[in-house]
């Protein structure tokens, strides 16, 4: 299994690569002409590398798409590049404490044990992780730590390009209406350092009108399992701001497979 990380616009700051044993191999995915400031900062050597994407690419979507191109035929790991990560207490299952070397180290192995039966995998997030305590779930929403098969995804002509936010629920929805069920990790959530809106990421292109255009978009693709509906946050995007969201029927774009 192939690790990588998209990043833009944080060369100084990455609390995701920092939380991987440095074991590992990390491949750090920016835009080409970023890529000395990465350098400057992370000094890539040994298990840290950086590959510089076309300045042409312009969305989250089209660098995810970069990234399977890259890894084919393997199954790879994207990760965001500001989380987090926090193991789920056996005291009491709905409650967390961060997770150490050893509960990262589980988690990637997990990773890798679980794409070898799914074409698409995820990580649970901190935010509703109390609602559901079981160590794994499925059919269900993943972002931020997505896990695929690129060989199935190629095949099925599965594409990240059509969005270009709200990118990972799309193939999500892709996959599940084609009949591959996902699973979601959840004995170890994430959440991110510093909330939805921080600077860098897709908070360079991102805002709240194109954040409707891609939930309108979302829906027209899976009329059947979106709904458009407007939330307002009390800390992401600024705090106390109304944006266009989307509301999703995992299990019954899974279930639509089948009948």
């Amino acid at each position: 299994m192939l690790v990588y990380i998209p990043s833009i616009n944080r060369a100084s700051e990455q609390p995701t690569l920092l939380s991987i044993p440095p074991e590992y191999e990390v491949t750090l995915v920016v835009p080409e002409q970023q890529v000395p400031q990465y350098e400057r900062g992370w000094r890539p050597a040994g298990k840290v590398k950086i590959l510089g994407h076309p300045n042409r690419l312009s969305n989250i979507g089209q660098v995810r798409h970069f990234i399977l191109e890259h890894a084919y035929p393997h199954k790879v790991l994207m990760l965001d590049d500001d989380l987090v990560f926090f193991r789920r207490r056996q005291d009491e299952p709905d409650k967390f404490t961060p997770a150490f070397d050893v509960d990262i180290r589980r988690m990637l192995a997990d990773c890798e044990d679980q794409l070898s039966r799914h074409a698409h995998i995820a990580v649970a997030t901190r935010e509703g992780g109390n609602r559901f305590t079981e160590d794994y779930n499925e059919n269900t929403r993943g972002l931020r730590v997505l896990g695929y098969n690129t060989t199935i995804l190629r095949d099925e002509e599965i594409v990240f390009e059509r969005l270009p936010v709200m990118e990972d629920f799309d193939v999500t929805l892709q996959l599940l209406r084609k009949g591959y069920p996902n699973c979601i990790i959840n004995w170890i959530v994430h959440n991110q350092a510093h909330g939805s809106g921080a600077a860098g990421g897709c908070s360079t292109y991102r805002d709240l009108k194109l954040q409707a255009e891609c939930a309108h978009k979302l829906k027209a693709l899976h009329p059947d399992f979106v709904t458009v509906v407007e939330k307002t946050t009390k800390t992401a995007w600024g705090g106390n701001t109304t944006r266009t969201d989307v509301r999703i029927q995992w299990k019954k774009a899974y279930e639509s497979s089948r009948a």
